[in-house]
């Protein structure tokens, strides 16, 4: 199930914002003194007297635990930085060497001013470009100011320099308590004597609702906060630690004998579980709550997970209901992180120079919804979707009762377009930074430029988003499950020099099909939709109504000629003498793969993808 994010927003009052500036500050210190090395965890812990902002040895644990997550990150990107700087340096060696050396040099057969590197040829890259020495040679200079930044970069990941900015607290779970109802508040502790400073919480029961995208997010916000709660709650009674993760997986005896000590005492505290939940609802559970937890805990022990049930989720949702009307701090077991961001605009000011009021501070939380885990709908019949050319995607209905395709559409693509804008606006942006180089005391606005590439961008994704929804409510209505084809070939070109290769290529590279077709899978689990992938051998060259009626479906060919002309989009069968779309004709083809069980159907996402070992 996937983890989301319940973020809301505090509204603390300017003495407030003071005490939150230093506790900002403060954390950015501890944890890069932490991470330089610089200070031992005895050093940092708060006096006896201690007074303004101090954080508590449970949260200076907490600090040693973000330090040591973005050492790894940091190990992690050192990784992609050396694999990065080897293929930089070999792109680097193959300019020099052919630009010392002539007759490394694969010359244009039009122009023999034009020329490549022959090394990269040898390589296999065909599709690498002619061009003229000032163009390699730029190339090199390039190439040699990027092998220096990425070697600084990785000098500083050895050397282990990290700096903290002070945008981010994460908390533990004993500095902070939450309530919701009449007037939302969080209480943070601030010093080392558990001194609280109570914020307001802005939630969508303060929010007047004028707009239907309003209403939306009050649905959406009230909806979290009622799944945080339950997810709380399931977490409490049988959470697990990341080190009682790792336990469960061991194969040591004495690493058995530890984890069976550790779920002896879980089971022994389940009763004290109840009795704590008990106290914060202010009321006895029912006898028919008591079973279904006490049957889950049987699960749950046996099995060390459990099944979220209708008669569990209804006991969770009912006491996730009492406890966002109570008007006392709840103790929640979580590590939520305390943020904050510069207001628009102030962004492009430095940190130090911004005040206290200049921040938006917000508290995240992270929660699995299960209250609204979809019941997987009874699957009727087959969506099948191929990504076209001249089209974004072609959707086909299959239906297995009357052996028809009952639905067939075409979705437009205004994305060439809006993606051919983009990157005139970006070439327009490039030409302006070098004029303000070249020229001194001249101020050319750039701003309207990036404005219409942000809104451009903004629609480019929005028109994903539409599209997905479209089509996991279009298989909902008609119960469908999902097919589409393997990702792994899609990034794959047409082969040669053709003109309609070529248009092929840049037509594909216009259209984020991977983009779409995670977004479909994402809001399909929401709805309760399959999704399903099968290998794209065949998918295109085969006729749909032959393969149905299981004739020979090789007969078929893409491009009927029209006036002289190959029309590419039209496709017709020489067995069963019929003409149709070639993209929904595709379509068809992989509905019906699935059905009929070919080219290995699997559900989305877990088909391995062989990579050849480098040698």
């Amino acid at each position: 199930m996937e983890t989301l994010s319940l973020k809301l927003k505090l509204n603390p009052s300017k003495e407030q914002l003071l005490v939150l500036d230093k506790m900002f500050w403060k954390w950015a210190s501890i944890c890069t003194r932490l991470g330089l090395k610089k200070a031992e965890m005895s050093d940092l812990e708060p006096p006896k007297d201690a007074e303004g902002v101090w954080f508590s040895k449970t949260q200076l644990n907490q600090a040693n635990t973000d330090v040591n997550d973005l050492r790894k990150a940091m190990q992690h990107q050192g990784k992609r930085i050396e694999y990065e700087l080897d293929k930089v340096e070999n792109r680097r060696n193959e300019i020099q060497e052919m630009l010392e050396k002539p007759d490394r040099r694969d010359i244009s057969p039009n122009r023999k001013d034009l020329f490549r590197p022959k090394a990269a040829v040898e390589k296999g890259y065909l599709k690498l470009k002619y061009h003229k020495l000032g163009y390699w040679s730029k190339e090199l200079k390039t190439a040699n100011k990027l092998i220096e930044r990425k070697r600084k970069t990785l000098a500083k990941i050895d050397a282990g320099k990290m700096k903290f900015k002070p945008t981010r607290i994460s908390l533990h779970t004993n500095s902070f308590r939450i309530k919701f109802g009449e007037e939302p508040k969080i209480a943070l502790s601030t010093t080392s004597k558990h001194e609280k400073i109570e914020l307001p919480l802005i939630t969508s029961l303060q929010r007047p609702l004028k707009t239907s995208c309003a209403k939306k997010s009050k649905t959406y916000l009230d909806a979290a906060i009622l799944n945080f709660l339950a997810y709380s709650t399931n977490a409490a009674l049988f959470g697990l630690s990341r080190s009682e993760e790792m336990l469960l997986k061991a194969k040591k005896p004495e690493k058995i004998e530890k984890r069976d000590r550790k779920l002896a005492t879980k089971r022994e505290s389940f009763d004290k579980k109840l009795k704590t939940l008990e106290k914060l609802l202010e009321r006895k559970l029912s006898e028919k709550e008591k079973s279904v937890f006490k049957r889950k805990q049987t699960e749950f022990f046996d099995k060390f997970c459990i099944t979220l049930d209708e008669t569990y989720v209804e006991a969770l949702h009912r006491i996730a209901e009492e406890l966002v009307s109570k008007n006392k701090y709840l103790e929640i077991k979580k590590y939520p992180v305390l943020l904050r961001k510069p207001e628009s605009r102030l962004r492009s000011k430095k940190l130090k120079n911004l005040k206290p009021e200049d921040w938006t501070y917000y508290i995240q939380f992270g929660f699995q919804p299960l209250l609204d885990t979809p019941k997987p709908i009874k699957t009727k019949t087959v969506l099948g979707i191929d990504r076209g050319v001249r089209h974004l995607l072609a959707v086909s209905i299959f239906d297995p009762r009357t052996k028809t395709f009952t639905f067939n559409r075409l979705y437009s693509n205004p994305i060439v377009d809006w993606k051919w804008r983009r990157r005139k606006l970006l070439r327009s942006i490039k030409r302006l930074k070098r004029r303000l180089k070249s020229e001194k005391h001249v101020h050319l606005h750039e701003n309207q430029f990036k404005a219409k590439l942000r809104s451009l961008e903004g629609r480019i994704e929005d028109h994903f988003h539409n599209l997905s929804k479209e089509i996991v409510d279009l298989a909902k209505e008609n119960n469908s499950v999902i097919v589409v084809e393997n990702l792994g070939g899609m990034r794959q070109h047409g082969r040669g020099r053709g003109k309609w290769l070529k248009a092929l290529n840049y037509a594909l590279s216009h259209f984020d099909y991977a983009k779409v077709m995670q977004l479909i899978k994402y809001k399909a689990e929401l709805a309760g939709v399959f999704v399903y992938d099968v290998a794209p051998a065949g998918t295109s060259i085969n006729c749909a109504y032959c393969l149905l009626n299981d004739k020979d479906a090789s007969n078929y060919t893409r491009g009927k000629v029209i006036n002289g002309k190959k029309n590419t989009k039209i496709g017709e069968c020489k067995t069963c003498k019929k003409e149709f779309d070639a993209d929904l004709n595709a379509a068809r083809v992989i509905a019906l793969c699935y059905e009929k069980r070919l080219n290995d159907p699997q559900p989305f996402g877990t088909r391995k993808q062989f990579k050849p070992k480098k040698p």
